[in-house]
């Protein structure tokens, strides 16, 4: 009996050694493929010079987005003042305050065209909220 499981773990010893030798030797090296890719610049470099330029209308687009969200964010708080005071709670709200915070997110990482388009389907929701609550939307907010 002894030496038929002698026998035995010494064949499932070779086995394992000879298959854990074949495996091995057939993985490849790992290639980096973020080494070859190079890096797009979507800024506009002088031909002559290496330094960047910029579009003049940069400046005036931070500051309209920035104004876009400034306005929203006072429309949502407009609105949460209105489901406070009728408690009718609907969709709208989290909605708006969600597509708020990803417009400001974009923001940040100075995606100024979504940030506004974002900032905008935000207070399209807001106005839902309080339309659903019977207030009215107005010039004054």
């Amino acid at each position: 009996m002894k030496l038929k499981s002698n026998y035995l773990l010494g064949v499932s010893l070779a086995l394992s050694i000879m298959f854990v030798g074949n495996t091995i030797q057939a993985q490849h090296k790992h290639k980096n493929l973020c080494a070859k890719k190079k890096k797009v610049s979507h800024k506009k470099v002088h031909p002559k010079r290496d330094k960047v330029v910029h579009k003049v209308n940069d400046k005036r687009d931070i500051l309209l987005s920035i104004k876009v969200i400034k306005k929203t964010n006072q429309v949502i708080i407009h609105a949460n003042k209105t489901v406070k005071k009728n408690k009718v709670h609907s969709v709208d709200l989290s909605k708006a305050d969600h597509h708020q915070q990803y417009a400001k997110r974009l923001l940040n990482n100075h995606k100024l065209q979504r940030a506004m388009k974002h900032s905008r389907l935000a207070r399209n929701f807001a106005f839902k909220a309080i339309k659903s609550n019977q207030g009215r939307v107005g010039a004054s907010i």
